[in-house]
């Protein structure tokens, strides 16, 4: 009988991180020649364009180096001489790949300088964003505290986030350092707005030896943008109402002002326009509907769009676009969002339920088209709030531990045309966790600069719970779901209520935030102190 011959087996798949086993010159080196020969070998054969990618000079040299791989050997020629006394980083990123996939996992740097001094000014932080794992952060030397149009220019220094979203700049010479997080898509070293994210700080570093380093600044990555916004779309579905979307989204206070309109009649100068509302068709308020009952079906119109803004804080020009009216209403308004979603998902009690319609709706009598119960059908009582013309706000008398029905007439609601929502009896579920369902956590500011601080915790989800600090620093979350969430404070310096992320032009910086260092778990009835909150960082 013939032993079956079969191929030898390949072992376990290779999940090791490559290593850095030597670099040239070695770190630490002085008096390196303006033309030096730069190496890395790896400890794996690497994926070239990736780990290209991942490797910096810094400061940076006005073009890019040229690379020549030799198995695990990396040669880097520079395209220019070095400066003299001049200290540069050799950098080689997280993201660098070797060829199984997997990743360097942390940023390596290597100093060396052409002069007889090595600078070791330090700046270390984190940003904190789902998105935040390998960002770019380019640190900025300026020549003075003045901000200009910074993102025109390549930065000096270039470093990228692990897979905490950390990051540290080591090796640095004296000076003023602006750092900023970039999403930079296209690995150009540009930011290119609105299609790449960036975290701005809530400062400017200055390194010099009375202050070496600098930790912990802590960003958040968000969408900004330079470009003015402009009109995308303006139709009229029907005889009542203008749709307009915008390139971006938009301003509240200046979006939903109606004196910022205005709508001509071209074909007949003697028949007015009035904008009685305006409301909003999605939440990004990137698309907004004026009710102008009245409109000539087939006319052309002109509207004038003036003094709006987007989120952005960037004003628009003149807007002018043409349309033609539509004709009669004879659609029925949909339900287009509710909120939160209705289901078994357990809600803490006091919460509001939001109802948004695709037009205005005749508010008369609405506390007799809706109702609300408990599943033994006793009605709950709930008052009612619209907060546009064709978003209705329900504010109920929830208790904890509970189920209740929330029931709406389609049929007698009705848009200002006559228009029905439907012919059914809609009936949506909402249920309350019981009190022992949740967990605390509890902390002590100290250090704020500011009176107005505002503390949340942000669940794995994204979902967040805000609490306001008392006077002494205490803050507490009462109502907590167990699981994982991120602790952070931050300045509420415009006391808008929500965290500012900075301006780009003209440029302001984010609010001052902090990040308790550490996930915090929450376990049901159960009470978690995390300490202290300092505000105060290690250079001040």
């Amino acid at each position: 009988m013939c032993a079956k011959v079969e191929p030898p087996g390949g072992g376990p798949d290779d999940k090791s991180p490559p290593e850095i086993i030597s670099v040239i010159p070695r770190a630490g080196s002085v008096n390196v020649s303006l033309e030096p020969e730069l190496e890395i070998l790896f400890s794996e054969r690497m994926k070239k364009e990736t780990t290209e990618k991942a490797i910096f000079i810094l400061p940076l040299l006005f073009d890019y180096p040229r690379f020549e791989w030799s198995g695990k050997k990396l040669s880097i020629k520079l395209p220019e001489k070095l400066k003299e006394n001049t200290t540069y980083v050799l950098t080689v990123g997280a993201l660098a790949v070797d060829s199984h996939g997997n990743k360097l996992g942390r940023t390596q740097s290597f100093p060396f300088s052409t002069g007889q001094t090595i600078y070791t000014g330090s700046i270390a932080g984190r940003v904190l964003n789902a998105s935040a794992r390998g960002m770019d952060i380019w640190a900025y030397k300026l020549d003075s505290p003045e901000i200009g149009m910074f993102w025109m220019s390549i930065p000096d220094y270039i470093t990228q986030t692990d897979s905490l979203g950390e990051f540290q700049f080591e090796y640095l010479s004296y000076g003023i350092y602006l750092v900023v997080a970039v999403e930079d898509k296209n690995n150009d070293q540009f930011f290119t707005p609105p299609s790449e994210k960036i975290a701005l700080p809530d400062t400017l570093i200055t390194i010099d030896e009375n202050a070496m380093e600098y930790k912990p600044l802590f960003m958040i990555a968000s969408e900004l943008d330079t470009l003015k916004p402009y009109l995308s779309k303006v139709e009229s579905p029907d005889d009542r109402k203008v749709f307009i979307e915008f390139s971006q989204r938009m301003d509240s206070s200046s979006v939903f002002l109606k004196s910022n309109y205005k709508i001509e009649n071209l074909e007949d100068s003697i028949l007015t326009v009035s904008i009685v509302d305006i409301y909003p068709y999605s939440d990004d308020k990137k698309t907004i509907v004026l009710e102008c009952p009245g409109l000539v079906t087939g006319n052309k119109y002109r509207l004038t769009a003036v003094n709006l803004y987007s989120i952005y804080e960037i004003a628009a020009d003149t807007l002018v676009q043409i349309f033609e009216a539509g004709g009669a209403d004879t659609t029925s308004p949909e339900l287009i969002k509710i909120s939160p979603k209705p289901g078994r998902q357990a809600l803490p009690a006091g919460f509001d339920i939001k109802f948004m319609f695709s037009e205005s709706c005749d508010t008369n009598d609405i506390t007799q088209k809706v109702f609300l119960s408990d599943t033994l059908k006793v009605p709950v009582s709930f008052k009612i709030d619209w907060e546009y013309p064709n978003l209705l706000v329900v504010k109920p008398d929830f208790q904890s531990g509970e189920a209740y029905l929330f029931s709406m007439d389609e049929s007698s609601i009705f848009d200002l045309a006559g228009n029905p929502l439907g012919d059914s009896i809609m009936i949506y579920e909402y249920y309350t966790a019981a009190e022992d369902t949740f967990g605390q956590v509890g902390g002590q500011l100290i250090n704020y600069p500011v009176d107005s601080i505002i503390v949340e915790a942000i669940s794995e989800n994204g979902e967040s719970t805000i609490t306001f600090s008392s006077d002494n620093g205490k803050f507490m979350f009462n109502k907590l779901f167990p699981g994982t969430y991120v602790v952070r404070a931050f300045c509420d310096t415009d006391n808008n209520g929500q965290f500012s992320c900075g301006k780009i032009k003209p440029f302001r910086f984010a609010e001052h935030i902090i990040f308790h260092v550490d996930s915090v778990t929450v376990r049901a009835r159960w009470e978690t102190d995390i300490g202290v909150f300092d505000f105060k960082s290690s250079s001040d």
